[in-house]
């Protein structure tokens, strides 16, 4: 029991009262206190035995947690202030507020963007301020995050943290690609950039823990600290004697939760007032949702941080969406982990029992009530590819020992913004064009497109089917168009696959017929004293 002196109510009156056990001269120990402070509406303290500066403790059952303006979580952000030490999360205290004076490597996961590092990629288009990361930060900061990445091999664990470090790099990859080949708004670019960071610094965080500070934390020697100080850390918050104890004995920045009635055998040599953190408070502008409403001291707070990460960012390819992330316990915590049997495909492949031993593997048609049937040419096609891997060009395997491989996140094309916010540009009236050809229900409005299509794949470094070749100077007959279109679309099919891996995506079926009057564009006719019969231009000269 306390003294009648040393009363809670006392010492709020008069904090000097702290002070009664100080010996500023004596070497700290882990449960005594450098600095020491009265926390706010509680009767508790809270004394840090290595660390110089007091910051206030995150606090309160219903907070609300949302990303600010910075594209960070303020004093709920693990990356910018201490927080409650939670089992699950050890090496969260770990984590560097700046870059090391020694290590400016790592400079780009430390800094926000401005716009000099935003480029646009046609100031002249109708929609402004479409771009990307202008190259030189991209490259800085992928090499930021390639010297991080190389220092993951030096990690010894069990499966399972091994599995997290992995999956943390597989969504860096994946940022970095969203970085590079997805023009968008400065803000999310912004965004991008603020997650990639975020991940960067906890693989980087993750890997020391596992390489410098967990294996001190369990040597056999005495307590003192074995190293300096190291106030660039967050450090952690704790009420745990144990956690206090280790923390110490690391250097690592820890801040104790005292209840008053434990003061007498506590040592406090300095009184401190809070530290003030100046933090952006503003919302994000991008109007991004909640997301976490809870305890502070719940680890919940940091799968909903993890989560937003990977559900907003993940998707740089469109056919590998996976499955919401995992977590473990052993050790640390593993974060992000992602099963290739979990993607997605639009055209799945076949598995080899279904075909009988040594066939091929090949594409099926998906089927779904709401989507519209493939057009039967181009089905066929697609059901006449072979799907061996072994068969593709290099150009489809992206290694880090095929240079000349197109890399996966440039073997899709985004369309130009224009072509959706208006209504009447070039390009749009193209695309109006070419979709309307290729799925008319009457073959003899398809048949420009068909004849255009296979006067472009004449050019193409190939062995062309035959009926590319064919001349006709007597005209087509619907039966003979039909063939062609077929051999357009499976030869169509076949190089895309050859070269990029994966099937195209391919032309549905009109849930109407349209109008037999009506044509988008206009076209030079032919009149002839045949019927039934289209004539290519080409054939004629």
């Amino acid at each position: 029991m306390l003294p009648e002196d040393l009363t809670p109510s006392k010492i709020r009156g008069n904090p000097k009262l702290l002070l009664h056990n100080g010996a500023a001269s004596t070497s700290n120990s882990p449960f005594n206190g450098r600095y020491g402070t009265i926390l706010d509406g509680q009767d508790s303290i809270i004394v840090t035995p290595n660390s110089s500066f007091m910051p206030r403790p995150p606090i309160g059952a219903q907070c609300e947690v949302y990303m600010r303006a910075n594209y960070q979580y303020g004093t709920d952000d693990h990356l910018q202030w201490p927080q409650a030490y939670i089992d699950q999360y050890p090496h969260f205290a770990c984590i560097h507020r700046v870059v090391l004076e020694g290590n400016r490597a790592l400079c780009p996961l430390f800094h926000g963007l401005t716009h000099y590092d935003f480029v646009e990629c046609d100031d002249t288009a109708i929609v402004k301020g479409v771009g990307c990361l202008r190259p030189l930060t991209f490259l800085r900061l992928q090499s930021a995050c390639q010297a991080v990445i190389d220092s993951v091999g030096g990690v010894n664990g069990s499966n399972t943290v091994l599995s997290g470090l992995q999956s943390h790099v597989s969504l860096i990859k994946l940022l970095l690609r969203r970085l590079h080949a997805l023009p968008t708004s400065f803000a999310r670019v912004c965004l991008t950039v603020a997650e990639t960071q975020r991940v960067m610094c906890e693989l980087h965080l993750f890997v020391e823990y596992m390489t410098i500070y967990k294996p001190l934390m369990e040597a056999p020697e005495s307590d003192a600290p074995s190293m300096p100080i190291d106030d660039t850390l967050v450090g952690a918050f704790s009420n745990d004697a144990t956690v206090v104890q280790r923390f110490f004995k690391v250097s690592i920045p820890v801040w104790h939760m005292v209840a008053m009635k434990d003061l007498l055998g506590i040592r406090i040599d300095n009184l401190s007032k809070f530290m003030t953190p100046l933090f952006v408070e503003e919302p994000c502008p991008l109007r991004l949702p909640t997301v976490f409403v809870g305890s502070l001291r719940d680890p919940q707070k940091y799968c909903r941080i993890q989560d937003f990460t990977t559900h907003s960012m993940r998707w740089v390819d469109p056919f590998a969406l996976s499955t919401p992330i995992t977590r473990g316990h052993e050790d640390i915590p593993v974060s992000m982990s992602m099963t290739a049997s979990t993607h997605y495909s639009p055209y799945q492949k076949k598995s080899s029992g279904s075909h009988g031993k040594g066939m091929p593997h090949q594409f099926i048609d998906a089927k779904h009530p709401f989507l519209l049937p493939l057009v039967e040419s181009w089905r066929l096609g697609l059901l006449a590819v072979v799907t061996d891997s072994s068969c593709c060009h290099s150009s489809a395997q992206p290694t880090s020992s095929n240079p000349t491989a197109i890399p996966r996140e440039n073997q899709y094309a985004f369309p130009c913004p224009d072509i959706i916010a208006t209504l009447n540009t070039e390009e749009k009236i193209d695309i109006g064009c070419a979709n309307y050809g290729v799925t008319h229900h009457l073959w003899l409005q398809r048949a420009p497109y068909i004849f255009a299509m296979k006067k472009v794949m004449q050019t193409w470094n190939d062995v062309h089917p035959v009926l590319l070749d064919k001349v006709q100077s007597t005209g087509w007959t619907e039966n003979e168009i039909l063939e062609l279109e077929k051999a357009v679309a499976a030869y169509y099919v076949d190089c895309f696959y050859l070269y990029f891996g994966h099937a195209p995506m391919l032309p549905h079926q009109l849930s109407h017929h349209t109008s037999e009057d009506y044509t988008p564009e206009a076209r030079a006719h032919m009149l002839t004293s045949r019927s039934g019969v289209y004539m290519d231009v080409k054939d004629l000269i």
